[in-house]
């Protein structure tokens, strides 16, 4: 499995919107405590102003 924090950096440089579908449908459907924490940091990286962004060299000098 990949790291949730993967995937996250992954869908905020590609922001494919058929994954923040799927996120928030699953978030919908299956809610479940575990399963939240992820869906919801999917969720939150097609944001511009994702909190994670300063985690990364790339997004630091981009504001």
């Amino acid at each position: 499995m990949l790291p949730s924090a993967a995937i996250a950096y992954s869908m905020h440089v590609l922001r494919w919107p058929e994954v923040l579908r799927f996120a928030e449908e699953e978030n919908r459907a299956f809610y479940a405590p575990k399963m939240a924490a992820l869906m919801t940091g999917i969720m939150a990286a097609f944001e511009d102003d994702w909190e994670d962004r300063g985690f990364y060299k790339r997004f630091q000098d981009k504001a």
